[in-house]
This record gives C-alpha cells, structure tokens and sequence, in this order.
C-alpha cells in the first residue's frame, strides 16, 4: 500500500514503477510530483484515491479516457477524461479498475459503456461500472440504476459529488458501503437499503442536504460514529 500523501511535493521524482505488490494508492499519494511523467502500474491495484496522481504525467489516451498500466496492457486503470464536459464515455475494454471520484463529479455525463460492449475485468449495468471478480460497484453517474442483484460493495466515492443523482435502491446483495459513497450528493432525497446491509463507512452520506429520512436495516452491524 501507498499511504496517503506518501510522496505529495517530491518534485525530483521523473518516473516510478508501481510494485506488483501495492493493492491501493491513497490520496494524494502523488500530487503535486509535477516531473513525475511516466508511471508505470501492474494488474491488481484494487483502489486509487482521490487526487492520488499528478494531473500532468504522461498517460495513455483512448477515446478522451487517460489511463494508466504497463507495457503488456496500458489501459489497466482509468484515472482520468480529456473533456470534463462530455456526455458519454467509453471504456477500454482491458481496463481493470477506474480512480477515485472524477466520474461521478462530472456532472455532464449521461452514459458509460465499455468498447464492443464487453469488459475483460468490468462490466456496466445501469450506467454503474462494475468490478466482476469481487462484484464491486467502483462508481457511477446521475443517471445511473443500480442493479438490482450481484452488487456486494459499493466502493469508498463512488457517487461523490454526483449532483444529478435524485434516488437510490440499493440491492438485497449489497454487504458494505464505502466511505463517502455517496457524500455531497445534493440532489439525493431517497435511498432504500437492502435487508443484508453490513456496513457503512463514514460519511457515506454526509452533505446530503435533500435526505430528510433516512430508514437503516437491521442487519446493520459497523457503522461509524
């Protein structure tokens, strides 16, 4: 793992390569690294934070998507978009995981989809880009639908920042939910928890100031303070 802020300000720093081992970036891990230009990263980084990479390196682009990987697959990790007032992104169809919370703050977006329809490693349902090997629900948009079944987390910033987001069901399947999932959501008035609801991590649904009633399972067993 590298932790937060690990190396913010290194401004010597030219390339790096990810080892093999790290299976998380925490934010702002490399922010403000402004001669970092290549990166290199391997399959199996489950989570980069927000603001965890620096905004200038030199990332691999396609179809206005900026991505990150290695010479065997350079689209593993989408981490960022050309145009942050585009309507429609497609997705690589190699890519493996997507960063923290620049989708759902692109506020334009109204559909996601993966190139010839079928993702490697991530599937869309319901405009919700979806990690198939732990069923992870990495992040979605204003018009998204969360699909009914096969969701077991929603990972830390999924919806952060959606504004256009108004309502939630959220699957009987649905274990955990992450930190700040849905924070900052304005326009979110209804959320409808499934029965199997474990966890929720801290300030999921913080700044949600159109949530005036909020019903919690009773299967709830962590939630923070």
């Amino acid at each position: 793992r590298i932790g937060i802020q690990a190396f913010e300000g290194c401004i010597s720093i030219t390339n790096f390569e990810i080892p093999a081992s790290v299976t998380e970036i925490d934010s702002k891990a490399f922010k403000h690294c402004e001669l970092l230009k290549k990166i290199t990263a391997h399959k199996g980084i489950l989570n980069i934070g927000r603001d965890a990479l620096p905004k200038n390196a030199d990332y691999n682009e396609y179809r206005g998507g900026l991505y990150l990987g290695d010479s065997k697959n350079p689209y593993m990790y989408l981490v960022g978009i050309e145009n942050e007032e585009a309507e429609s992104l497609v997705l690589h169809r190699d890519t493996y995981s997507v960063a923290q919370n620049f989708i759902p703050e692109m506020n334009t977006l109204k559909s996601l989809s993966i190139d010839g329809g079928k993702g490697r490693y991530l599937q869309i349902e319901g405009n919700c880009i979806i990690r198939k090997e732990d069923k992870t629900l990495l992040c979605g948009i204003g018009t998204s639908i969360i699909p009914s079944s096969g969701i077991v987390e929603i990972a830390p910033y999924a919806f952060y920042r959606c504004d256009t987001l108004k309502s939630v069901i959220l699957p009987k399947s649905l274990k955990k939910i992450g930190k700040s999932a849905f924070s900052d959501c304005k326009s979110l008035s209804s959320v409808e928890f499934g029965k199997n609801v474990e966890e929720i991590g801290e300030q999921a649904f913080s700044g949600c100031e159109s949530l005036d009633n909020l019903v919690l399972p009773k299967s709830l067993i962590a939630i923070p303070d």
